[in-house]
């Protein structure tokens, strides 16, 4: 099975507690609220993903993404020691 977004799991949880019975004390405005964080944060990430080109000291270039560089180096898999490898990087716009 594939992994869920944190926004998929939101929406699934959301719809998942529709159907708990009231005895177990599950507010609809609590399940409603839930399903606007979720859209909310759907429609922030949507936006807010860029592109990153990094220039490697070896010549290599390579394409990343994230909301921010350092979301993109960690959501890439490097760490802090792969810093000193890089040359420098640039944000890649449309």
């Amino acid at each position: 099975m594939d992994e869920m977004t944190d926004s998929q799991y939101l929406l699934s949880l959301a719809k998942r507690l529709w159907d708990i019975p009231v005895k177990y004390d599950v507010d609809q405005s609590d399940i409603e609220r839930l399903e606007d964080i979720a859209a909310k944060y759907t429609e922030k990430t949507r936006h807010t993903v860029k592109t990153f080109l990094l220039h490697w000291r070896d010549g290599a270039d390579e394409t990343i993404t994230g909301t921010d560089i350092k979301d993109a180096f960690r959501g890439s898999g490097y760490g802090a020691g792969a810093v000193a490898a890089l040359d420098y990087w640039e944000e890649v716009t449309a």
